[in-house]
């Protein structure tokens, strides 16, 4: 009843994948192939279309989920930790994730996060953490770098917060990225994100004279 992806990624003669989506066995699923952009044709060569079903594990992410909207749930499986996987399967695919706060360890209403990413091969990442239009973190590397954020500060009281994943160049439609995503208790003497700017400064405390704080 409504479009739910729509790729065009390739060149002639290039392939297009969609990896997991996620599809309801009670309804009845349209797949239109169609030639991009002036009409030309090609009737010696034909497209071959595959379609492969699997039962998805718990830790997948589900197509759609471009944005917030559509985020796939992060479900905390072993203790306060918990891990999700996917597909990069088109260029600058983003794929968003959220996490429920309900009920997590928090210490004057706000959780602590921590982040690794590891990416599908060949893919430039990024990744951040927000709740409606506050940023609490963000980061970003060259192709096949690991992503970590540490000592992530988010607000209880928001309800759940969004972790987006982006493919900044490449796709990897076969390789799975995977993320980890845990809560840890409030790291003493160290900094604490979202702190890129003065409003969100993490305060400094001298004691007899000095202070000390270390970061990631």
């Amino acid at each position: 009843g409504k479009r739910m992806m729509t790729v065009n990624d390739g060149g002639p003669g290039e392939p297009e994948v969609i990896p997991n989506v996620g599809v309801d066995p009670a309804h009845t699923y349209y797949l239109r192939v169609h030639e991009a952009g002036a009409a030309k044709g090609d009737a010696t060569h034909p497209y071959e279309l595959t379609v492969a079903t699997w039962q998805a594990a718990a830790s997948d992410e589900r197509e759609p989920n471009d944005d917030v909207a559509h985020a796939t749930p992060i479900k905390l499986t072993s203790g306060p930790s918990g891990e999700v996987s996917g597909f990069f399967g088109r260029k600058r695919d983003e794929d968003w994730l959220s996490l429920a706060l309900a009920g997590v360890p928090a210490k004057d209403g706000r959780a602590v996060l921590r982040l690794e990413l590891a990416p599908a091969q060949d893919v430039a990442p990024s990744l951040k953490v927000a709740a409606g239009k506050e940023l609490f973190a963000e980061a970003r590397g060259a192709k096949n770098d690991e992503l970590r954020l540490r000592n992530v500060g988010v607000d209880t009281a928001a309800g759940a917060v969004a972790v987006a994943l982006r493919a900044v160049e490449g796709r990897s439609p076969d390789a799975r990225w995977v993320l980890h995503v845990g809560l840890e208790p409030p790291l003493d003497g160290a900094e604490r994100e979202p702190n890129n700017d003065v409003a969100h400064a993490t305060p400094l405390t001298l004691q007899g004279g000095t202070a000390q704080l270390a970061g990631f």
